[in-house]
């Protein structure tokens, strides 16, 4: 049996409403350490829904372990579609779509933390007889993308893609899901089993730190379907694994109602790299630049709420280390 240990810490939240989904060319600076990893002994997996929840509640570990030069995985598993539709129509006014926009941003994001020292390789790998592109940036930065669909806020799905949705998925509501280019479908045990394969084929046998959003809807209140799928099925995974684990679990939307907790300067990266993610929206059209961006009500802040060690001999040093 593996021994768990869990710390939690629990910040005041009020309910809210869930929201949708200027370039800078100046580098990142590095930001303080949080936390200092010994390179090349451990991985980190940051592991979202959509293409902006790692940018806007995980962006002061993120961007320090980017700077810091430990392996870091970015996996999603949805495209953040949002109900758009998935292929342009020859009447479309616009030249690209919103998920592909979206994906765009979320790549350029990641470039800004790390200052733009891209060296982009891809290929094609197999996991689980399943096909999925592999993108790594420079040395130490990995993308996948399962291109799932947006399950919308309640997990209902969009008319756009058959209403499927992790949700519905997870719960046995439906038996497949399909990627929205249409070239992989999922049961879900073969999603687990798939995800599983790519954070072994990953991490070795190295340490790995999962970073995912609190599944807790009492301390995550009113977060949004995907989100919560996401962070049950990486869970699921976990079980499949003999790593030395350490799960962060971060609160999300109900960050809203909480104080900006990152430095002045942390909060000013958080920012210009917000602004880099949002300008290419702005270039295709997809945001107003005039309208006020109802994101900006996440930025400076980060909390994580709560962390588990599993398979791990030093417990109390990293549960120690590992809060905010």
């Amino acid at each position: 049996m593996k021994r768990i240990f869990k710390l939690i810490v629990v910040s005041s939240f009020i309910a809210l409403s869930a929201c949708g989904g200027g370039s800078s060319d100046n580098p990142a600076p590095q930001i303080k350490p949080q936390v200092s990893p010994q390179k090349n002994q451990s991985v980190q997996f940051f592991i979202a829904a959509h293409p902006d929840d790692i940018q806007l509640f995980m962006a002061k570990n993120a961007q320090f372990y980017i700077q810091h030069k430990n392996k870091n995985v970015f996996i999603l598993t949805t495209a953040g579609d949002g109900g758009h539709e998935i292929n342009l129509s020859r009447y479309s006014p616009f030249s690209k779509t919103f998920w592909a926009t979206r994906l765009l941003a979320y790549e350029k994001s990641i470039h800004y933390w790390n200052n733009n020292q891209n060296n982009i390789q891809e290929k094609t790998l197999e996991f689980n007889q399943h096909l999925l592109p592999r993108r790594q940036f420079g040395e130490n930065i990995v993308m996948y993308n399962f291109l799932l669909p947006d399950g919308n806020m309640q997990g209902n799905g969009f008319p756009t893609t058959n209403f499927q949705s992790l949700e519905k998925l997870y719960h046995g509501n439906i038996k497949m899901i399909s990627s929205i280019d249409q070239k992989n479908k999922y049961t879900k045990q073969d999603f687990i089993e798939t995800l599983a394969q790519i954070i072994k084929y990953e991490a070795g046998e190295k340490e790995i730190s999962f970073n995912i959003a609190e599944d807790n809807l009492y301390i995550n209140q009113k977060d949004h379907s995907d989100h919560i799928m996401t962070s049950l099925l990486v869970q699921d995974v976990s079980q499949k694994l003999n790593n030395c684990m350490l799960t962060n679990k971060y609160t999300e939307y109900v960050n809203r109602a909480k104080p900006i907790n990152m430095s002045s300067s942390e909060y000013d990266q958080h920012q210009k790299m917000w602004n880099v993610l949002n300008s290419v929206l702005v270039e295709y059209k997809y945001v107003n630049p005039y309208a006020r961006d109802p994101h900006l009500v996440w930025l400076g802040k980060q909390y994580i709420s709560s962390n588990t060690v599993v398979n791990c001999k030093n417990v109390q040093e990293k549960l120690a280390q590992s809060l905010p």
